[in-house]
C-alpha cells in the first residue's frame, strides 16, 4: 500500500514544470499578439498613403495629357500632331557592354 502512495508523489513534483512550460508558451504568444497589433495600425496607414500617392500621380498625370490638349500653342506646329496621346509602350532596349577605360 505505501507503494501507490510513493508513487504518486513522484509524480505530483511534474506539475510545476509544467505549469512553467504553459506559462512561458502563454506568454510568448500573447507577446507576439501584442507586437502584431501594435504594427497593424502603421500597416493600414501606408496602405492608405500609396493608394493617395497613386491617386495624384494619375490626376497629374491626366491634368498635364488635358493641358497640352487645351493649349496648342505648347507645342510646335511643325514637328507635333494637333492632339496630344499617349505612345505605345516601348519596347525593352536591348543592354549594351560598355568598354571600360581607366582614366589616369
Amino acid at each position: 500500500m505505501t507503494r501507490c502512495f510513493e508513487r504518486g508523489r513522484d509524480e505530483r513534483g511534474i506539475i510545476l514544470p509544467l505549469a512553467l512550460v504553459i506559462l512561458v508558451v502563454v506568454v510568448t504568444l500573447a507577446s507576439a499578439m501584442l507586437a502584431l497589433g501594435t504594427t497593424e495600425p502603421q500597416i493600414a496607414a501606408n496602405l492608405v498613403r500609396g493608394a493617395q500617392a497613386l491617386s495624384l500621380a494619375e490626376a497629374g498625370a491626366e491634368r498635364g495629357i488635358a493641358y497640352f490638349n487645351a493649349n496648342s500653342s505648347c507645342v510646335v506646329a511643325a514637328q507635333n500632331p494637333r492632339r496630344w496621346e499617349p505612345a505605345a509602350p516601348a519596347a525593352t532596349p536591348s543592354r549594351t557592354r560598355r568598354s571600360r577605360s581607366r582614366r589616369s
